[in-house]
């Protein structure tokens, strides 16, 4: 059973609130620039919204079983027109601060969303409803960094304010049209399985099969993390792009992970094994990393981001559909909440190393450290899954 009216307005509630999120990726090295700090600074802004959502996501889940979906939707959509706004309108750092800590603290609209579809499918439909928020992603990264770079032209600013008011409207989405669902009692990725946070992570790597499984995800989200905190970075200080030009970066990673992830995954997992095509993409992703530190212009760059984003995007998803069968009905949900857990403490990991890395070891710092993670990654790929046989 699956309710196709509330997919659609969930989906469409995502696809605006990353949308927003997404337009402010080319113009945040730049803008933060203007108050006269390194790059540094920069990670400390991200790495405070990723530790904001790492430590308040499940808070907000239980809290969306006690008073439901709908509310905490309402909630977590007016913190992100708050943060925006700190940030649009910020005179000082400490505006800056305030702002990204708002939007972490309630940047729970996404993971939300995902306990909203779950509640309205079923096991048979699940894929489905996952599908449409896939989409959602998929055009968001799209056409947001795109939207960014344009709008910069008129000031660093303006793209951050456009962001404020595109969560304006989706409030009155979430207030008009979105209806609390149904609960789904027999759910298994809500969010609200995860429970404290400490406690899951702590209790699943007491569990050996766990364990590895878990270590390599973190190591898979470490190097992933570090490109992607530190992409914006990169462009601006290695390749000393303009705002426009790094949307154009953005729009094209945006871009080949939708290709990716809408059709090739199924294709190749239908053709060949798993753990075949996840050591295969390690050693790739490994690779193009370390020759992402080391490219010297914007076309190379993009040339080198379709293997490069082929490789992390068949990772992530091999690696999540790993380690969701690792689970049994009744701790599959607990054991995915870990999972994401651990890719938002990575986030906050490599968005505060990546900035200094690059303030005090050079622009091709994070690319080089992501490369030796990724070596480590690899060969535990390897020891897992063909060493096992």
């Amino acid at each position: 059973m699956v309710n196709k009216k509330n997919i659609f307005i969930i989906s469409l509630i995502v696809f605006v609130d990353l949308l927003a999120f997404s337009i402010t990726f080319p113009v945040i090295p730049y803008y933060v620039a203007e108050f006269s700090v390194g790059a540094s600074m920069v990670g400390i802004l991200s790495a405070i919204y990723a530790l904001g959502q790492f430590l308040f996501t499940p808070i907000i889940g239980r809290l969306s079983d006690r008073f439901g979906r709908k509310p905490l939707i309402l909630l977590c959509v007016a913190g992100s027109i708050a943060g925006y706004s700190f940030l649009g309108f910020a005179q000082n750092l400490w505006m800056l601060l305030i702002g990204k800590i708002i939007g972490g603290i309630l940047g729970s609209t996404v993971s939300l969303a995902y306990t909203y579809t779950s509640d309205c499918t079923d096991e048979s439909s699940r894929a489905y409803g996952m599908g449409y928020l896939g989409a959602a992603f998929g055009a968001a990264f799209t056409f947001g960094p795109a939207i960014g770079g344009i709008l910069s032209k008129h000031g660093y600013t303006l793209p951050i304010k456009i962001s404020a008011l595109l969560a304006l409207l989706n409030l009155v989405l979430v207030f008009i049209f979105l209806r609390e669902p149904q609960r789904n009692t027999k759910s298994e990725l809500s969010v609200q399985s995860v429970g404290n946070i400490f406690t899951s992570i702590i209790y699943a790597f007491r569990i050996p099969t766990l364990r590895s499984l878990l270590l390599q995800w973190f190591l898979f989200s470490l190097a992933f993390a570090t490109f992607q905190s530190n992409i914006g970075l990169f462009n601006k200080y290695h390749l000393h792009l303009s705002p426009r030009e790094s949307s154009v970066v953005f729009a094209t990673i945006g871009i080949l992970v939708t290709i990716v992830q809408g059709g090739l995954v199924k294709r190749l997992t239908q053709r060949y094994n798993e753990s075949t095509l996840l050591l295969i993409c390690s050693l790739l992703f490994t690779i193009t990393l370390f020759l992402w530190a080391n490219v010297w212009n914007m076309t190379i760059l993009l040339i080198l981001l379709v293997p490069l984003c082929f490789a992390a995007s068949m990772i992530i998803t091999l690696t999540n559909s790993i380690i969701s069968k690792a689970g049994t009905g009744d701790n599959t949900g607990s054991i995915i909440g870990v999972a994401a857990g651990l890719d938002n403490l990575t986030r906050a990991v490599t968005a505060l190393g990546g900035g200094l890395l690059i303030e005090h070891s050079g622009t091709a710092a994070p690319g080089i450290a992501a490369g030796i993670i990724m070596i480590i990654a690899s060969w535990a790929t390897y020891r897992r899954f063909w060493e096992a046989e």
